[in-house]
């Protein structure tokens, strides 16, 4: 349990970096650039996924699988199913009235949630 607890400790910590790297991409190409909002969400998730995924392998689930490329294109494909939940939460939030931003920032929680059990289940999977 303890083991876990420090798991998801890592992985929340490696998470808030890779936001804030989302958050500054989302920013200025949406607030400074005048992006179109979903391409500025697309372009902002994943870059920030692309970067975070040699964190996650080597630190936050320290999986040490040898063939990276396999454990890439399953990043790759959860961070699709994550990047799609997102989408449909930052238009829910749009379609609320949230200005982008803050649509944004209410995506988050669920991509989190979603992206943990999809990174430990599928794509960081340890024999058992």
């Amino acid at each position: 349990m303890a083991d876990r607890f420090r798991e998801v400790v890592r992985f929340l910590g490696v998470g808030l970096g890779a936001t804030a790297l989302d958050m500054l991409l989302f920013w200025g190409l949406v607030g400074i650039l005048e992006c179109n909002e979903t391409a500025g969400y697309l372009i902002g998730f994943y870059t920030s996924v692309i970067c975070r995924f040699f964190f996650d392998q080597r630190y936050t689930f320290r999986n040490d699988r040898a063939n990276t490329a396999i454990q890439l294109r399953a990043y790759a494909a959860a961070c699709t199913l994550t990047a799609l939940i997102g989408i449909a939460a930052f238009h829910a939030a749009l379609w609320a009235g949230f200005p982008p931003l803050a649509a944004k920032i209410a995506s988050i929680p669920l991509v989190t949630a979603s992206g943990y059990m999809l990174f430990r289940r599928v794509v960081f999977t340890r024999p058992r």
